[in-house]
């Protein structure tokens, strides 16, 4: 194992929310953090709103999770307890979150309902790109920049990827599969295309890795409850998704 010396390398996974990241990718996670990386986790829509931006959409949110309306504060202690877990560090960014969005002229919600989450980026929210190019460039300089394919469509994780890609050389970024959104048929290969700029790699996990990534998720007990039935449903899908798999995806542009 390493000591942290000259081998040692600085490897950032950016998450669109608190727990995509780890979601995707905890066992890669883990294993470059115990053999003596720096990995940070670094999510930049960890803002908490004001009041004015506690929309009637988030607050029936909020209820999903079973949290109130500090529920930023309260997943930002998930994923501390999550990456900590892990052997990562995190670093919180000062965006809002989509759901937190408001139109400055009228004040009104740039994503009125949840369908609207997914799809089509706002054109205020992509105008605001630069406060988080901003903030990725403030970051540790890393050997490799870990990010969303922005599998699903949802509007926080395109917003994420385009920064990232405006922000990091193309060399140094390996995409992730949006978990729970990989899951579905058809979602991945409608974003890696054409499928000749891409190649594929898998991350192996054993049953003790298995194990760990599923404490990790559970870690973000606000967004488990929502995604998965029980522990043991979550177990049964996270193992599924590896098998078919064959590991943890990642994808590189081979130009």
């Amino acid at each position: 194992m390493s000591d942290g010396g000259p081998m040692s390398r600085t490897i950032i996974y950016v998450s669109p929310h608190l727990d995509d990241a780890v979601l995707s990718c905890a066992g890669r996670i883990r294993a470059q953090a115990s053999g003596g990386d720096t990995v940070i986790v670094a999510t930049p829509t960890a803002a908490e709103p004001t009041r004015g931006n506690i929309t009637s959409l988030a607050r029936e949110v909020h209820a999903r999770f079973g949290l109130g309306d500090k529920a930023i504060d309260e997943r930002r202690k998930e994923d501390e307890k999550a990456c900590r877990r892990l052997g990562a560090t995190v670093r919180h960014g000062p965006c809002l979150e989509a759901l937190y969005r408001l139109d400055p002229a009228t004040g009104s919600p740039l994503y009125g309902d949840l369908m609207r989450l997914f799809g089509p980026v706002h054109p205020i929210h992509a105008a605001a790109v630069s406060e988080l190019v901003a903030w990725l460039r403030a970051l540790p300089e890393a050997a490799e920049v870990v990010v969303p394919l922005a599998v699903g469509d949802h509007v926080d994780h395109g917003w994420t990827r385009h920064a990232c890609e405006a922000c990091f050389p193309s060399a140094r970024l390996l995409y992730y599969e949006d978990y729970p959104y990989a899951q579905r048929l058809g979602a991945v290969s409608r974003v890696v295309r054409p499928r000749w700029l891409w190649r594929r790699e898998r991350f192996s996990l054993d049953a003790a890795a298995r194990r760990v990534k599923c404490d990790a998720i559970a870690d973000y007990t606000s967004q488990a409850r929502t995604i998965f039935r029980d522990r043991a449903d979550m177990e049964r899908k996270v193992r599924w998704f590896l098998w078919r798999r064959g590991g943890e995806p990642y994808w590189r542009r081979v130009r």
